[in-house]
């Protein structure tokens, strides 16, 4: 059996983005710009629990944040629009990648048929990993690994969320020590890109807003804030999605051949 190739997985990362630009981008475009101005608009209201939290004559003080509803409103509109992020964007790179055309209707359509089952693998994968995370970290970064495929396998082969696991533990089975490698390396290039974003949006921000008192007080900062945030969460969507595609393109074709079951009828 062949074994995984992490330079190939990285490669076909950056080429599916390539190809799949104009669906897949401008649809990660959209729903980054939707959740953005959602997150900002329930921040702006968790302010203001916030300061009525804040009376001593409140009694539900004490709880914080957690008595807010804009914080759980948050909280649910962000794994609502992210299920539906990743599950048409995924789909769309794999189209890409099979030579197909992604387009915009393509991947909402392919989305929205799988935003449920997404949501439902989303929590639970969260819940699993960061039940092991809180187990000296080792844990969860296994599961991290063991779970890379399991997005995919949910969008594109028709199996359940439980089912998904399962399939993504298979298929990464001789191979996890390499899609750890490959994982580690998207960490550490996210971590570089958002230091570079976040130098740029507080020397934006300085800039313009008159310095640290100006980025204070709010000024032409807010509106900038917003647009390095958008552009920071859309460029991170379509590495991410495009590079989970990637792993599990490279792990069926190593495994299987490249027979990837319904792999070609990702949108039908």
């Amino acid at each position: 059996m062949e074994s995984f190739n992490i330079g190939r997985t990285l490669s076909r990362s950056f080429s599916m983005v390539g190809t799949g630009f104009a669906g897949v981008g401008l649809f990660l475009l959209i729903l980054q710009l939707v959740n953005t101005a959602v997150t900002f608009g329930l921040q702006s209201a968790m302010l203001g629990d916030l300061e009525s939290m804040s009376d001593p004559g409140n009694s539900t003080a004490g709880l914080g944040i957690f008595t807010s509803a804009a914080y759980w409103a948050t909280i649910a509109s962000g794994l609502l629009i992210g299920s539906l992020m990743y599950a048409g964007s995924i789909a769309g790179y794999l189209r890409a990648d099979s030579g197909e055309p992604a387009t915009l209707a393509d991947c909402f359509q392919s989305g929205f048929a799988k935003m449920v089952p997404m949501l439902g693998l989303t929590i639970l994968w969260w819940l699993g990993v960061g039940a092991g995370l809180l187990l000296l970290i080792v844990p969860g970064v296994i599961l991290i690994t063991i779970w890379a495929a399991a997005m995919p396998a949910l969008v594109t082969e028709n199996r359940g969320v439980i089912e998904a696991f399962g399939r993504s533990r298979e298929l990464t089975r001789g191979s996890r020590m390499l899609v750890f490698v490959v994982l580690l390396i998207a960490v550490v290039v996210f971590y570089i890109v958002s230091i570079v974003l976040i130098g740029g949006m507080v020397g934006g921000g300085m800039a313009l807003g008159g310095g640290l008192d100006g980025m204070a007080t709010g000024g032409l900062f807010s509106p900038l804030m917003v647009v390095l945030t958008a552009l920071s969460g859309w460029l991170t969507a379509m590495l991410v999605s495009a590079l989970i595609a990637s792993i599990y393109v490279e792990l069926v074709w190593i495994r299987e051949g490249g027979q990837t079951g319904q792999l070609n009828e990702v949108f039908n």
